[in-house]
């Protein structure tokens, strides 16, 4: 959900241009960021494992959103960018953020802006159906300076498992395959894999390996305080990489290092993912 309506209604051409131009006047200190808790955008964040708001458009200037909540039907703890708003369809909405809780009616034709939102839930409590238009300035785009440093195209440069004996083992070999993106809205993929499972190497993958790979896609927030990353699965093909994946990082010498505790045979196991920053053209 977005801010609650600020005031009475302008046109909706000209409310949004005059957004975008303040933006490019206003201080970096009038923007609020989101806490560092790991939470997800408006457009990931949904209800009831159900998406809530689409994506109509979206270029280097802006990102608009719709968002639908018929009665009953909320937004599940997220935050927001700076972003104008524009009451499609208008109603009574409580919302929950770190001032408390409220209720308040939105009114058709209304329009609302936001220097950016640390964290907020609503919830429709009214009759009517809810929706609204949410557009997004992205020429000061500091809503998760926490996320920057993750932004690109990485390489899987090795995968080890470490065991309380000392013993180090590599249990997709010595050359694992692997792909790692993140981009400025917070979106991520991966595809790794086993180094004999590798189909681009044309050899024959034997029956054992077949299974040897994960990939998924989604989203990704940062708690840069805990060193912790967490990504948002939206498809996956395996079972066990779904819901929110969460990585103990470390950014160490150029590359970018995942912890991840667990067990094997009986033990307490460490297994490290180690990748490399790709490069133009790689």
């Amino acid at each position: 959900g977005a801010q609650p309506p600020n005031g009475a209604s302008s046109t909706l051409g000209y409310s949004v241009v005059m957004f975008l131009a303040s933006f490019a006047l206003t201080s970096m200190a009038a923007i609020q960021a989101p806490s560092t808790a790991p939470l997800p955008d408006p457009l990931l964040a949904g209800w009831g494992g159900k998406p809530v708001c689409e994506r109509l458009l979206e270029d280097e200037r802006q990102r608009v959103l719709r968002c639908t909540f018929p009665p009953g039907v909320g937004h599940e703890r997220h935050y927001h960018r700076p972003h104008f708003g524009y009451a499609l369809s208008g109603g009574r909405v409580r919302i929950a953020d770190p001032a408390g809780t409220r209720e308040s009616a939105l009114l058709t034709g209304s329009t609302f802006t936001s220097a950016g939102v640390a964290w907020h839930e609503v919830l429709n409590v009214g009759d009517t159906t809810v929706q609204y238009l949410i557009v997004e300035s992205k020429a000061l785009d500091v809503a998760n300076p926490s996320t920057a440093p993750f932004v690109g195209v990485w390489d899987l440069v090795s995968l080890e498992t470490h065991w309380p004996d000392g013993r180090v083992t590599e249990p997709w070999g010595a050359h694992p395959a692997g792909r790692l993106t993140y981009d400025a809205d917070s979106r991520m993929s991966v595809v790794m894999m086993h180094e004999e499972r590798n189909q681009a190497s044309r050899g024959d993958v034997p029956s054992e390996l077949q299974d040897e790979l994960a990939g998924y896609f989604g989203g990704f927030t940062v708690d840069p305080e805990r060193r912790l990353v967490f990504h948002h699965v939206a498809a996956s093909l395996r079972r066990s990489e779904s819901g929110v994946i969460e990585r103990a990082y470390e950014f160490k010498d150029g590359t970018l290092v995942f912890t991840i505790t667990g067990k094997g045979q009986g033990a307490s196991v460490r297994t490290f993912q180690t990748w490399k920053r790709q490069g133009r053209g790689d």
